[in-house]
């Protein structure tokens, strides 16, 4: 069965994300950051790359947006993104990658493998703004892949919306 990720969100339903990060605190700031955020939302937080595999197969009610930490032991978000893009199921479904590193050309690889999104893991004031961004994206277009030049995302980039900043 091919899933179809391109799919209506009504405004009365929270978007569903999936994050795969080993690191707790990252997850947690993470979390903290969609609650400010006034598009509703459900998180699931797993610790690896095989497990967000594993959870993806299983679940009932895909997610939404999967936010991949890129550096993760074992297998890595590049892992996973290259899982997802190659396979019918999956392939659809719009995958942010969520790191500290920001080198060119592992940017460039991503963006060529399929992520829709490149997030440099900001403080969590900017967090909070590019998340609002990404899910108020997310419920009022199409989730398409931007083009190279708007792959990663900057908090500098965003209007900022007056529910963010207070």
């Amino acid at each position: 069965m091919i899933r179809n990720f391109n799919i209506d969100i009504l405004p009365s339903l929270p978007i569903r994300i999936i994050l795969a990060d080993d690191d707790s605190d990252d997850c947690f700031f993470f979390g903290k950051a969609l609650l400010s955020s006034s598009v509703a939302s459900q998180l699931v937080a797993v610790h690896n790359g095989d497990r967000f595999m594993e959870h993806i197969g299983k679940t009932q009610l895909l997610p939404h947006i999967a936010f991949l930490d890129l550096n993760m032991p074992g297998k890595n978000g590049s892992d996973c993104l290259y899982e997802l893009k190659n396979n019918p199921d999956f392939k659809d479904l719009p995958v942010i990658i969520y790191s500290t590193s920001l080198h060119t050309d592992i940017v460039d690889h991503l963006y060529n493998e399929g992520a829709h999104y490149y997030l440099s893991k900001p403080d969590l004031s900017d967090l909070k703004i590019i998340l609002h961004y990404i899910l108020r994206l997310r419920s009022e277009t199409p989730f398409n892949k931007p083009p190279r030049e708007k792959f990663v995302l900057n908090a500098a980039f965003i209007d900022k919306p007056k529910e963010v900043l207070n």
